[in-house]
């Protein structure tokens, strides 16, 4: 173990502590410090196995059926796929959760012991319904407060369906120390995970969020501040935002995004001291392991500055942003749309967020392959 500074078993040290043998019987304590002594310095002398081949990291995808199936395959699989695209990046491999799913029926969405045994990232995409915690910002509104309900049979059992399964996976890669990544309508599950509630945007804001023309999708946009000293901002930083004042935490680093969503994250309080909202008879609290991260800026004083990114405070990677990182990938639709410059900005800035998650992923699967190694390598009781 070079560089290792500490004492290995059969250091001077360690033998002048251990307990001489006068013939009588040792206290079980001590008998069970030689003893782990003893297996320690087993394992150190164990030859290690011969290096094999790191394999690429598995990213797990959540499946969901839009327009039969293909939206998870051409999108959302390939998304992921095209990550190894990026220069300096091994192409990571897309596993579709649960596995086999595919088509336009609900699949069997039975969460086990071993649903995330081989996954080292999750990735939670977006998707076309409400969240069960998603409500009204203006309960008066009708058509805000019904906004993307899922109304037919197959609908809810879908909407059902997947929503309990991405919780749980979210709560176990939580447990575990994984990786999770989440896009649009994939953060407001994130949210309602940790505890957090979403709220339907007002009808006269939401054209500034999402494109009443499906042809416009991936051409609307506007800017998000991310910030300073958050996850996001770390992984993502763009061109300084003049009106930062450097010595704030709360300073914003500036944005250009596509955005297509109708709903944000519902929080409380306000500048520095707004709160991501717990919801009701919900025992966890968001803020105890997320924080704001994004917001989005506008020159129209009249759109407030809503939730644009969350991510985690400490532990494992965990982001969440509102807008489709992801579709300006190499390959990705938002590549063809010959936007110039802006295109050319958000490129760069999707190479930095997926770069750093997948990056986060290989650690993860390090380190399991460190954990596994040394259990491999202690000797078996008899």
């Amino acid at each position: 173990m070079k560089g290792y500074k500490g004492d290995s078993p059969s250091s001077p040290k360690l033998q002048q502590s251990a307990p001489k043998n006068t013939g009588r019987a040792q206290p079980a304590n001590d008998l069970r410090s030689r003893k782990a002594l003893g297996l320690v310095s087993n394992v150190l002398k164990t030859p290690a196995p011969k290096a094999t081949q790191t394999r690429a990291v598995n990213i797990g995808v959540s499946f969901r059926n839009d327009s039969r199936g293909k939206v998870h395959v051409e999108h959302d699989r390939e998304a992921i796929a095209n990550i190894g695209k990026v220069k300096g990046v091994t192409a990571p491999n897309p596993q579709t959760l649960p596995k086999g799913a595919s088509g336009p029926s609900t699949p069997d969405r039975t969460f086990g012991a071993d649903t995330l045994k081989d996954i080292d990232m999750l990735y939670i995409p977006g998707g076309p319904y409400r969240n069960d915690t998603q409500t009204a910002r203006d309960p008066s509104d009708k058509l805000d407060r019904d906004l993307n309900l899922p109304r037919k049979a197959y609908q809810v059992d879908e909407h059902e369906s997947r929503a309990a399964y991405e919780k749980q996976m979210i709560q176990k890669a939580k447990t575990l120390g994984m990786p999770v990544m989440a896009v649009c309508a994939g953060t407001w599950r994130l949210l309602e995970a940790y505890g957090g509630e979403v709220e339907t945007l007002p009808e006269d804001e939401r054209s500034f969020h999402k494109a009443e023309d499906r042809s416009e999708t991936w051409s609307l946009s506007h800017d998000v501040g991310t910030r300073r000293g958050t996850l996001l901002d770390s992984i993502s930083r763009g061109k300084e935002d003049s009106s930062s004042n450097r010595g704030n935490r709360r300073a914003h680093t500036v944005h250009d995004v596509n955005s297509t969503h109708w709903a944000v994250a519902k929080t409380t309080g306000k500048s520095s001291g707004e709160r991501l909202s717990q919801a009701p008879n919900q025992p966890l609290n968001p803020n105890d392991s997320l924080e704001i991260s994004a917001k989005a800026k506008s020159r129209d004083k009249r759109v407030p500055e809503t939730v644009e990114g969350v991510s985690s405070k400490h532990g494992a990677p965990v982001l969440g942003v509102q807008w489709h990182p992801e579709s300006y990938l190499p390959g990705m639709p938002g590549q063809d749309k010959g936007m110039g410059k802006k295109a050319q900005e958000r490129t760069e800035n999707a190479k930095r967020i997926f770069t750093a998650m997948v990056q986060s992923a290989e650690t993860y699967r390090n380190r399991k392959s460190v954990v596994a190694e040394i259990k491999s390598r202690v000797p078996k009781r008899d």
